[in-house]
């Protein structure tokens, strides 16, 4: 009995810490989570299913505490920290955003399967860099949830929406996500000056420009609808105003440009005026007549059935975007002379959009690159037809970069 009574006074006297115990509705799911050898995401491995790794975080999200997100920190396994990390930061809790940040150095190895069947060898300061710029970003697809203070994300986004070489198409709609984000839920950080100060080397025309560039939205179109009439802007900033308006189909676009066409008038010239305004009604045209039906998968020719033909065939610089790709085992002749028709009658008007201010000035760009990689659609025309079309798109080059002034991008995503 003296033993037993001994022992308890002596443990203390060891020096060993005994760790604090995880709340009972986490402490098994964390003994499973130490033994995880990888991040996972949404859709992994070959049938693009939820990995173990994030069923398990999920878990600890829904179950754990605050107090348990922290200890989590404290384990060994960095991929157990992970979790903490990615529960910190999915739990919008205050204090995330200063946690995320501390480990933004931390150079610990981790494994990465975000996405498929490949797991990449990452560090733990970049998995909390991308919790941090989002903490969804696990959960594709799904909104997006920054952590970052709202100049950051700008800086971050809208520079490769300014840039004119092909950062525009390319990776546009995960850019527009963010930009989104900053119309809708930061209103006060989304003024002209802000992002200004945001972005002191882009001018408030490319500022505007690459916003513009963004999916349309509501908020978005209020912002540009007030820039394009604000007098006290300069002449080229309420430009590039119009011309992101001629890219949203709503009504509401058409409508302010209308509004604006004095303006308009005496900064372009009557016939460019009337121009830009139309492609407005083009635009709503082509929008609504590729949302009236959709081409079934195994039949690519619909693309190029009515109204699918009627729709490609309005003269909008976004029709370009839309274009379906043919390989080169294609044999479907309809549909490969249908876009060559599409390319030729396109390049005739790319030396109209190379003005700086233009939200379409990027496209000589694309249409470069689409002649680099058209060879079925190109084969359709004749020689002639595609040595003009080879001119017109060097003319609308040349302009370019006479206009043109170049975007500065520092900060890059994580």
């Amino acid at each position: 009995m003296k033993l037993l009574i001994v022992l308890p006074i002596l443990l203390p006297q060891t020096g060993e810490v005994q760790p604090e115990p995880y709340s009972k509705a986490v402490a098994e799911i964390i003994w499973e989570i130490r033994s995880c050898d990888w991040i996972q995401g949404t859709a992994v491995g070959a049938g693009g299913m939820e990995g173990h790794w994030h069923k398990l975080a999920v878990e600890v999200l829904q179950k754990g505490t605050n107090r348990d997100f922290k200890m989590l920190l404290k384990e060994e396994n960095p991929h157990a920290r992970a979790v903490g990390l990615y529960c910190l930061a999915r739990s919008k809790q205050p204090g995330a955003a200063p946690i995320l940040k501390q480990f933004l150095n931390d150079k610990t190895e981790i494994g990465l399967q975000e996405f498929g069947c490949i797991v990449n060898n990452d560090i733990l300061g970049t998995f909390a860099a991308r919790l941090r710029h989002d903490a969804n970003y696990l959960e594709r697809p799904g909104p997006v949830c920054p952590l970052m203070e709202p100049q950051e994300i700008a800086a971050i986004h809208i520079p490769p929406l300014a840039d004119d070489h092909g950062k525009a198409g390319s990776a546009g709609h995960y850019d527009s996500l963010f930009v989104h984000w900053l119309a809708k839920e930061q209103p006060r950080a989304f003024t002209l000056e802000e992002l200004e100060r945001a972005m002191p080397k882009l001018r408030a025309y490319q500022i505007v420009k690459g916003i513009g560039r963004s999916t349309p939205s509501r908020e978005i179109r209020l912002v540009l609808v007030q820039w394009l009439n604000d007098r006290a802007l300069d002449e080229t900033t309420r430009l590039a105003a119009a011309s992101a308006l001629t890219r949203d189909p709503d009504p509401a676009a058409q409508k302010a440009l209308e509004s604006a066409r004095g303006f308009l008038q005496e900064a372009l010239g009557a016939p460019r005026a009337a121009a830009l305004i139309e492609a407005a009604a083009l635009r709503r045209q082509f929008h609504e007549t590729l949302e009236s039906c959709t081409p079934r998968p195994d039949e690519a020719s619909h693309w190029f059935s009515a109204p699918f033909g009627k729709a490609f065939l309005v003269p909008h610089p976004m029709v370009l975007e839309r274009l379906p790709r043919l390989e080169p085992w294609d044999t479907n002749t309809k549909l490969a002379c249908g876009i060559g028709r599409v390319l030729l009658s396109n390049s005739e008007r790319l030396s109209e959009v190379v003005d700086d201010w233009n939200t379409y000035s990027w496209m000589p760009y694309l249409f470069q690159g689409k002649l680099a990689c058209r060879e079925v659609e190109l084969a359709t025309l004749s020689a002639g037809q595609r040595q003009l079309m080879r001119q017109r798109c060097n003319n609308a080059l040349e302009l370019h970069g006479r206009k043109i002034r170049p975007v500065p991008i520092e900060r890059k995503t994580p």
